[in-house]
């Protein structure tokens, strides 16, 4: 038998999407909530120690796993469907964060590596990422309507 036939290989690729996305998303809610918490000292006068470090190492993670999700579930509608577009609102959804992710991690790069006073590149990067975080949890929740659709050979 060919490796790639073999149907723990199906399950193992066709699972791993949903697990990796479902924990990367968690990850982006601290991220988003640790940014919120940035925002809001700048522009609110509520004075709050911003995580920094935590919120670039944390963030950068989350951008790139999300891109490596995207692959993924692309690898896993393949296996599971023999198509990368099943259900195309989901699929979609994914191909749009693909850019949105990249602007989110260019422009939080550009804010970690040249800080100085800036009110338009923090904006652009907060109202981006949060636009992600919420296209993730439709993700989240797509992709729960499609997880009984797939067909499981051990599960």
């Amino acid at each position: 038998m060919n490796i790639l036939e073999h149907p723990l290989l199906h399950d193992v690729v066709a699972l791993a999407h949903p697990v990796l996305y479902g924990i990367v998303t968690l990850a982006a809610l601290y991220v988003a909530w640790s940014g919120l918490l940035r925002a809001r000292s700048l522009h609110c006068d509520w004075k709050h120690p911003f995580p920094w470090k935590k919120h670039v190492f944390w963030g950068s993670i989350v951008l790139g796993l999300w891109g490596i999700g995207h692959l993924s579930g692309f690898a896993g509608a393949m296996f599971a469907w023999n198509t990368t577009f099943f259900e195309p609102a989901h699929a979609y959804t994914g191909v749009l964060m693909l850019p949105l992710a990249l602007v989110g991690y260019f422009t939080g790069r550009r804010l970690d590596r040249v800080k100085k006073r800036r009110k338009l590149l923090p904006a652009i990067h907060g109202i981006n990422n949060m636009i992600l975080v919420i296209l993730a949890l439709y993700q989240l929740y797509s992709g729960y309507e499609m997880f009984h659709m797939v067909p499981w050979e051990i599960i």
